[in-house]
């Protein structure tokens, strides 16, 4: 009789803990939150929260419906070059232009990303959307936690903050000393107004010295060649899609502008016309984004 009243009461005082845990401890699976409420109750969303709200967008945050919101935490700001120091000294146009980069008026979830294309966002401008050995791509940046559920709307976290360009890829080129060359054979070749509006174009961009070592010394040289091997020179550095480094796999072949393929390699990441004996044309400076392509700055011209 001892041991079965022990039992019991041992078996009563298991049930007691067991309810007394349970009911101070934790949800595992807590429900959703609102956006706006997700980023501003942690910590490592402070510089986005007061971008919000310095912003005046926390209330829109709040009030959306079916939003996806990409969002870069203190550490994917500081990747960007981005502290609190800088987004205190930022506008609040400005900071309302870069939180609407970061958002797209409906759900995506990680299933529904599309592949090798863009995603227009509330801003009006586009990113671009692929998916790599690591995962989802935005922008060549990759997104380290997928499918946060929120009552309005789902949240990913990118591993950097997007910053929205200010100028075509042509007027990127256009404004640098180090490509005059290439802006010369672009205008040469008539695709200035093609790489100054619309589209999502990837410019494989070889510089000034990249062109001397190809023999054009001078924007008189440019100028004074055929235009019709200027032309070819130009659109066999062009893709008619965005092309970041994160979509770099060794082998794969580009159908360019001109209609030639162009094979990629990946350590180090370079391109080369398929059928070409020159060296690749090694990528120097990766990803420099306008708002209708990217430029991937190369140490040749590719040639035949």
């Amino acid at each position: 009789m001892k041991r079965i009243r022990f039992a019991l009461c041992a078996l009563a005082f298991s049930a007691m803990t067991f309810m007394s845990c349970d009911k101070n401890s934790p949800d595992i699976n807590p429900p959703p939150k609102n956006i706006a409420d997700y980023i501003a109750g942690n910590p490592d969303f402070s510089i986005m929260y007061s971008a919000l709200t310095k912003s005046g967008l926390l209330s829109e945050v709040q009030n959306a419906t079916n939003l996806t919101f990409l969002l870069p935490d203190n550490a994917a700001f500081q990747n960007a070059g981005l502290d609190q120091n800088s987004i205190n000294a930022l506008s609040p146009a400005q900071l309302a232009d870069i939180i609407h980069y970061h958002e797209i008026d409906h759900v995506i979830n990680s299933a529904q990303f599309p592949i090798g294309d863009t995603i227009t966002t509330l801003l009006g401008l586009h990113v671009y959307s692929n998916i790599g050995d690591s995962g989802i791509y935005i922008n060549g940046i990759r997104i380290k936690t997928t499918d946060v559920q929120a009552t309005n709307g789902i949240v990913h976290l990118l591993t950097k903050a997007l910053l929205p360009p200010d100028f075509s890829i042509y007027d990127l080129v256009a404004s640098d000393a180090d490509f005059t060359l290439l802006k010369a054979a672009i205008d040469k070749a008539g695709l200035t107004s093609m790489l100054q509006n619309g589209g999502a174009y990837t410019l494989f961009a070889p510089d000034n010295t990249a062109f001397n070592n190809a023999g054009y010394n001078t924007v008189t040289d440019i100028n004074n060649e055929d235009p019709a091997v200027i032309t070819k020179i130009v659109k066999d550095h062009i893709l008619t899609t965005e092309f970041f480094l994160s979509d770099f796999k060794a082998g794969l072949s580009l159908k360019n502008l001109q209609g030639d393929n162009l094979i990629v390699s990946l350590v180090p990441p370079s391109i080369n016309l398929e059928g070409s004996s020159q060296p690749n044309a090694l990528v120097t400076a990766p990803d420099v984004l306008g708002y209708n392509g990217v430029i991937q700055e190369l140490d040749r011209v590719v040639l035949p």
